[in-house]
């Protein structure tokens, strides 16, 4: 399995390496005499003596060479070459190890070998090793960053698994180490461009979601995500783990006013400072939200000391049957097996019911509650708010589910108009009826229709949102196009994964 890392420069990179270089997968891919094909991988990405011949550095290729560089076109660079030279060693590197893996007595079923791709541990002057957001120094600094959405199409051509992990850091400690400990800029073009780079890394999480295996806040401990890489990278004692992680890591004492206001110049870019803590926990939340979804159970780190996650295989297209359109009272009645007709839900959708569950609790007086700091959206239906007819909030609450679903929210209900809907329909899996915290004016409205909004903007940093009637009419959203979004693409490939439409309804009425 190809591994990528992630994260800003100065997230963590260096301990990272020491991380992978002491784990059983180096020193088993060291044994295998691999480590120079992994050198040689890495190159194809970044070649840092020839730019022209790494897929992501030839952008720079000329940066050093002609005054207006980004004016002058590199007829030397050849995008499809590259790629090509790419997938080349994705895929020599993967049918060598399997086979060093298979006459590899050490090697259980099921375990995985994982190959970090940047992780450092192969030192190549040719190359650059850790490949973070952005690297290296330079007049082309601001557009040498990895794009992985040509990593994994690359991973695809090839056949290969791959996956990633994402680390961060607080802020701070981030323009410190970056900008007065090692001055690759100043301050506050320094702030600026990790903020862009900060954008780059959420596009690149919305688009790749299903690929996330790790979140790591390297200025914690082994608690910090540290052990979820560690049985990633084949620790399978999880003390002896966390004796020889004590070793090598240095806990970082507490920042205090004085330091804080000394790294912003005395507050003077502190207006930059609190953009970049504010991208920064977006991408955390993220992270976490995502992580959740792809395992079957969360990781120590931030839920429960259980087992790291798998990758899991891409989830499966649920075909369209007419066993699918079929209400279980309709089946029942006409005397069918229920259990043998309608499919089981998919892997996706027990895995956000488990979340949901594990999200609410009693609160004392017969219902239920939402625990705190659990981040939610609420769908409403009140005199106030303009609910439509039957369909429509039907359409409205299905919509509201896959936005909490693909955003790592908790889906609650709060329709008394006309009548309480408990009245008529009493919650079955999971606790829709919670009673979520009162944020007063805090909790703000997400209209979802707005056609400015195509693309769901959901802020992480913001603990709830409310939405009222979803269904689109001219010239606002269609379902079709809902679906469409960043959010919604970026979590269910395709839209007869939710809704197994039949053949005979016309795509326009979709």
């Amino acid at each position: 399995v190809f591994q990528f890392l992630v994260g800003l420069e100065g997230t963590g990179h260096h301990l990272h390496q020491k991380l992978y270089k002491g784990s059983p997968a180096h020193k088993r891919l060291k044994s295998y005499g691999l480590l120079d094909d992994i050198s040689d991988l890495l190159k194809s990405l970044w070649n840092r003596e020839s730019p022209s011949e790494g897929l992501w550095s030839a952008t720079c290729a000329m940066s050093n060479e002609e005054k207006l560089w980004w004016k002058q076109e590199n007829e030397g660079t050849d995008g499809e070459k590259l790629f090509n030279n790419l997938v080349g060693h994705l895929k020599s590197l993967d049918e060598k190890s399997r086979s060093k893996v298979e006459a590899d007595e050490a090697m259980q079923p099921g375990d995985d070998l994982v190959i970090a791709v940047n992780s450092g541990s192969i030192y190549n002057q040719e190359a650059a090793p850790f490949l973070s957001y952005p690297l290296l120094h330079g007049p082309c600094r601001f557009l040498q960053y990895p794009i992985l959405d040509i990593f994994y199409e690359a991973c695809n051509a090839a056949g290969v698994r791959c996956q990633h992990a994402l680390s961060f850091r607080d802020p701070y400690r981030v323009l410190k180490s970056t900008s007065m400990n090692r001055h690759f800029a100043s301050r506050h073009v320094q702030l600026q461009t990790l903020h862009s780079m900060l954008s780059v890394i959420q596009g690149q999480m919305l688009s790749h979601s299903d690929r996330l295996v790790a979140c790591w806040e390297s200025d914690m401990g082994a608690n910090g995500g540290a052990s979820d890489l560690a049985k990633l990278f084949g620790w399978k004692n999880e003390a002896k783990f966390d004796g020889w992680y004590s070793k090598i890591f240095l806990e970082p004492l507490p920042l205090s006013e004085e330091d804080k206001s000394e790294i912003t110049m005395e507050k003077q870019l502190e207006v930059y400072m609190n953009s970049m803590i504010k991208d920064m926990a977006n991408i955390k939340a993220t992270c976490r939200s995502q992580l959740l979804f792809n395992s079957p159970s969360a990781p120590q780190s931030f839920k429960s000391p259980k087992a790291a996650p798998a990758l899991l295989p891409p989830r499966p297209i649920q075909k369209a049957s007419k066993t699918n359109l079929a209400s279980r009272a309709a089946l029942l009645s006409k005397g069918e097996d229920v259990d043998e007709l309608v499919p089981p839900r998919p892997d996706w959708l027990d895995s956000y019911i488990e979340y949901h569950r594990s999200s609410v609790e009693p609160d004392g007086n017969g219902g239920y509650r939402l625990k705190d700091g659990v981040p939610f959206v609420v769908y409403e239906c009140t005199d106030n708010v303009k609910c439509g007819g039957i369909g429509d909030r039907i359409n409205s609450m299905v919509l509201v589910l896959y936005l909490a679903m693909c955003s790592g929210r908790v889906l609650l209900i709060n329709a008394p108009y006309p009548s309480p809907l408990q009245n008529f329909l009493n919650p079955n899996e999971v606790r829709w009826d919670a009673t979520p915290p009162d944020l007063g004016e805090e909790l703000q409205t997400l209209d979802i229709m707005d056609i400015r909004n195509h693309d769901l903007i959901v802020d992480q940093s913001i603990i709830g949102y409310r939405l009222g009637r979803c269904n689109g009419m001219p010239p606002r959203h269609t379902l079709k196009t809902i679906w469409k979004n960043q959010c919604m693409s970026g979590y269910f490939q395709r839209i007869d994964q939710i809704f197994p439409f039949p053949a005979e309804i016309p795509e326009e009425k979709l």
